[in-house]
């Protein structure tokens, strides 16, 4: 629903203070330990902040590097990662590098307009899909 909103109302901001920064992230890491759609929500939240593209996608990376360190070591103490995997890891070290490098070279390329709503397009297809998983796919 947000990310429509922000879709038809572009000029529809969140002013980037602590209080809602705080009340966003709060959002995000609520919906992410229930739902796994914490990234989503944080989307919306940087999108509503209307920080430029360079500083949105910095500050959700750095996010994600930190959960997903964090996470690396969780998986590992409790089983999840078998150690016949351990050599994937320096490849996908390696894919994350090259991915970002590609990524900040199609970034500059893109005008800041049409990034905001790359981002709640991608959003609101996510967000469509999983109510369609939902309602209609039965498991």
């Amino acid at each position: 629903y947000l990310s429509a909103l922000f879709l038809h109302r572009p000029l529809l901001l969140l002013s980037a203070n602590k209080l809602h920064a705080i009340s966003t992230g709060s959002w995000a890491g609520f919906f992410s330990c229930l739902t796994c759609t914490g990234g989503a929500i944080r989307g919306i939240g940087l999108t509503a902040f209307n920080l430029e593209k360079i500083f949105f996608v910095c500050t959700s990376a750095a996010i994600d590097v930190g959960v997903d360190f964090s996470r690396f070591f969780i998986y590992l103490k409790n089983g999840f990662l078998q150690s016949q995997y351990y050599w994937h890891i320096p490849l996908l070290f390696i894919a994350s590098f090259l991915g970002s490098w590609i990524g900040k070279q199609l970034l500059g390329r893109i005008d800041q307009r049409l990034f905001k709503k790359i981002v709640l397009a991608f959003i609101l297809l996510i967000g469509l899909s999983m109510l369609y998983k939902i309602l209609f796919i039965k498991s």
